[in-house]
């Protein structure tokens, strides 16, 4: 086995029956233990081994890059933020809300006038 650095550059070899062992210091530095589930990306001519954890990681990374800025004034976040000033005044005027059941009133939504 070849070490450059902690989180450098390994190489292990490709057993008979396709195992390739990962090196302790790799194991240690990405926090794998026994029996724990890693991702194998093809990148052209490449293997990438990801941990769960980083799989996990850049896809929250990644949805959090699409999700609508807070100050971008979507409807979703005016209309939430109305219905917020709505709640507040209302507890305000006339004490907590009444229980409603909510699935059968989204039912009651749903259904076409």
């Amino acid at each position: 086995m070849e070490y450059d650095t902690p989180h450098g550059r390994y190489t292990a070899k490709v057993e008979a029956n396709g195992r390739i062992v990962i090196p302790a210091v790799v194991r240690e530095a990405l926090g794998l233990r026994a029996g724990d589930e890693i991702t194998l990306l093809i990148d052209g001519d490449d293997l990438v081994l990801r941990s769960r954890r980083a799989a996990v990681r850049r896809v929250r990374e990644r949805l959090a890059a699409i999700r609508a800025p807070e100050s971008s004034g979507t409807e979703v976040d005016e209309f939430l933020s109305d219905r917020a000033g709505y709640w507040e005044s209302a507890m305000a005027e006339d004490g907590p809300p009444v229980r409603v059941d909510l699935p059968s009133v989204l039912q009651k939504l749903r259904r076409p006038s």
